[in-house]
């Protein structure tokens, strides 16, 4: 029987070979298909391994799609960028599925999930009008917008041992943001020929041009807010816990946030950093304030070109006078014009459709408050909303009461995202699934606590009332 890394790096071997042979094209079907049935073994062995896997193909699907176009021809849509959904929610369904049939039985199997509940039906408005406008965008974007949460709640359903799903998260987050980060600094400096192809091809006026120093890094993710806002938490983890052979790790990632120029996801470090020194001791302090020097070293070199520098400078100095800053002036142009569009589409006018007029000004994926209204509607919106409340309050306790470093640092990771809301749709996609992991382990305590209040209640000791699933098979947990 294969061990679980080795499966992975079967799949990332065949990807590899794919791509070297120049058969880019043969990975449009069996791509997503591969992820797939790597994910259900992986799921069936190791928990750990499994959420590892996920999030390693959130982080690369991107950029094997983008070598397979240039190989191939380009491909909208692509089926490629399937593997991470098939990946991540066929598994969670099933399994969500099954407690919800069992449920019936003993409703305690569910206990803790209501906050994934009220959020997966808040999105749910905007799903019927989006299928009769657009059918095919659709799907995408419920899968968008309900696969992160569904993947919470399996985290949550599935965890029993939390510290040992939070040291699994943080190897892979350490490990991904050193290939990814390296990945962003080279292409912003001589972006290869396959990601000047999707700059032009995709026609993102956001990401700049398609040549050297003129470009906003998106690395091997989707875009530069994706890439920004996943080289969060390997910052966080290494604030919680600072270790030496992890400096050039978090170097990277450092270097990588900088050039994608994504100034909500520098606030939005700013807030978890905050948080996490709020609850380390002094001498994790100090360590922090010595290798800001090092940080200051490692990140000068990357700006020693004038062009990078410059860039940078002027992305930075923007933050001190938003009145300035043309991207600033929009959205807050955007948040006052939705307004119109609520009174004219009251029902919302589907998941995934954006109102032309107002997609000049500010699009749905730069705000969750212009997404969920002007896609779910007010209703939907206001039951989606709520549950962020919850969210943000589950993300409190969780980074609150959290016993490990690891804890700790991806709650405050997850409220540092979360309070951007304003500045992009976070709870969705790649980084929505990280904020509803988080989610997940916060849920796991919630849930042993009232289900041992209903095993008082009812008389009975908590193994009668409900057997979790056990996080692993046996040996699954390294």
């Amino acid at each position: 029987m294969l061990r679980p890394g080795l499966l992975q790096l079967g799949l990332a071997a065949v990807v590899a070979t794919a791509l070297l042979a120049g058969q880019g094209g043969l990975l449009q079907y069996t791509f997503p298909a591969a992820a797939l049935a790597v994910a259900v073994v992986l799921e069936r062995r190791s928990l750990t391994a499994y959420l590892s896997f996920v999030i390693w193909l959130w982080m690369l699907t991107p950029f094997v799609r983008r070598v397979a176009d240039h190989q191939s021809g380009w491909h909208e849509p692509s089926l490629i960028l399937l593997a991470p959904y098939a990946a991540s929610v066929w598994p969670p369904a099933r399994e969500l599925l099954v407690a919800t049939v069992r449920s019936i039985r003993a409703w305690p199997r569910l206990e803790g999930l209501g906050l994934f509940v009220v959020a997966a039906i808040g999105a749910g408005f905007g799903i019927p009008l989006g299928m009769l406008t657009a059918p095919s965008r659709a799907v995408v974007e419920t899968l968008n917008w309900w696969g992160p949460i569904a993947f919470g709640a399996y985290i949550a359903l599935r965890t029993t041992d939390p510290a040992a799903v939070e040291r699994a998260l943080a190897r892979t987050l350490m490990v991904s943001s050193l290939f990814v980060g390296l990945y962003g600094i080279y292409q912003f400096q001589s972006p290869p020929v396959w990601d000047k192809e999707w700059i032009v091809n995709s026609e993102i006026a956001s990401v700049g041009y398609a040549s050297e120093f003129e470009l906003r890094s998106f690395s091997t993710t989707a875009s530069p807010a994706v890439l920004a806002f996943l080289m969060l938490p390997a910052i966080m983890l290494w604030m919680a816990r600072p270790r030496l052979w992890q400096i050039a790790s978090v170097a990277a990632a450092l270097g990588a946030l900088a050039l994608s120029e994504v100034r909500v996801a520098w606030l939005a470090l700013l807030v978890a950093a905050c948080l996490v020194l709020w609850r380390v001791g002094v001498r994790e302090r100090v360590a922090f304030v010595a290798c800001l020097l090092f940080f200051a070293v490692c990140i000068a070199a990357v700006e020693l070109p004038p062009q990078v520098s410059e860039v940078t400078s002027k992305r930075f100095m923007s933050l001190l006078r938003p009145s300035e800053d043309e991207s600033a002036v929009s959205r807050a142009t955007g948040h006052t014009q939705v307004f119109d569009v609520i009174l004219d589409h009251p029902l919302g006018i589907g998941i995934g459709i954006e109102e032309q007029n107002l997609s000049q000004v500010i699009g749905a994926r730069d705000s969750l408050i212009i997404a969920v209204f002007v896609q779910f509607g007010i209703l939907g919106a206001t039951v989606y909303l709520l549950a962020m409340i919850a969210l943000l309050f589950r993300l409190w306790r969780y980074y609150r009461d959290a016993p490990t470093r690891e804890g700790m640092a991806l709650g405050a990771t997850a409220i540092g995202l979360l309070s951007m809301m304003l500045g992009g749709n976070q709870t969705a996609g790649a980084v929505g699934t990280l904020i509803w992991i988080a989610a997940g382990l916060g849920t796991v305590p919630v849930r042993a606590r009232r289900l041992a209040r209903h095993a008082v209640q009812s008389e009975l000791s908590p193994a009668k009332v409900v057997t979790l699933r056990p996080a692993v098979a046996p040996g699954g947990v390294e």
